[in-house]
């Protein structure tokens, strides 16, 4: 099966502080392929994340992440150990 989607939700408190706290903000990521949908949660920056998946192409290497995950063949529907 092919990824046919990924799709991502930015979730965020009212406020964001300046506290270490990394439950501020959180993203979601949807991905869909052959029928099956998954969830998981992003453990990075979650708007710098989002950025990096659709930022326009800057030059023959700097493309943006879509482009490397956008079609590609998933061998497993199941989770690894």
């Amino acid at each position: 099966m092919r990824i046919e989607a990924v799709d991502f939700f930015y979730l965020a408190m009212p406020e964001v502080t300046l506290e270490a706290d990394g439950s501020q903000d959180a993203l979601l990521v949807r991905v869909a392929a052959g029928g099956l949908v998954g969830w998981g949660e992003c453990e990075a920056s979650p708007l710098v994340s989002i950025a990096a998946f659709v930022t326009p192409r800057s030059h023959g290497v700097c493309q943006p992440v879509e482009v490397s995950v956008g079609g590609e063949v998933l061998f497993s529907s199941k989770a690894m150990a």
